[in-house]
């Protein structure tokens, strides 16, 4: 594993790395939540959000409904939406999805990114009930359990730090 230049987080041998270092705290589509199309990492409040890899933004913006509630306060379980968050596009047709961030992301649309670059802070914005990075994984638009792909990118997720 080798460092990206510009962070401080080890990128896997792939290309590849975790968004946050914490545990999952809510799976992909589990008994309870079989609509959940990521995974919900428990990382504290102001946690730094790294890319997963190399890529360009593709969204950077605030998704709520109704749209007067605003990102840049608390999220709950009655507002719709992402709260702020940042799409990536990796190529190859697959792309990540970074949800509930703090504030307004530190990326912007059109902007490449390395692995390993924090592109925003975990926050509890949009649909959220506590702190906490939604992360998904798209391949050809359709999502698919981020657990055992990144695994087999060689840059798990649950993991402590």
């Amino acid at each position: 594993m080798s460092a990206s230049p510009g962070c401080d987080v080890a990128v896997g041998p792939q290309g590849w790395v975790a968004p946050v270092r914490a545990r999952v705290t809510s799976g992909y589509r589990t008994p309870a939540r079989p609509d959940h199309q990521g995974v919900d990492l428990g990382a504290p409040r102001g946690t730094e959000i790294h890319a997963a890899a190399a890529g360009t933004v593709t969204v950077a913006t605030c998704n709520v409904r109704p749209a007067s509630h605003g990102c840049d306060q608390d999220g709950a379980p009655k507002i719709e939406g992402c709260g702020w968050y940042v799409q990536l596009d990796h190529g190859s047709r697959i792309s990540t999805i970074y949800c509930h961030m703090l504030h307004r992301p530190t990326v912007a649309v059109g902007q490449p990114v390395a692995p390993g670059q924090v592109i925003g802070l975990v926050g509890s914005s949009g649909n959220s009930s506590a702190e906490h990075l939604h992360y998904e994984v798209l391949i050809n638009g359709v999502p698919t359990n981020p657990v055992p792909w990144m695994r087999a990118r060689q840059a798990p997720l649950g993991s402590s730090g």
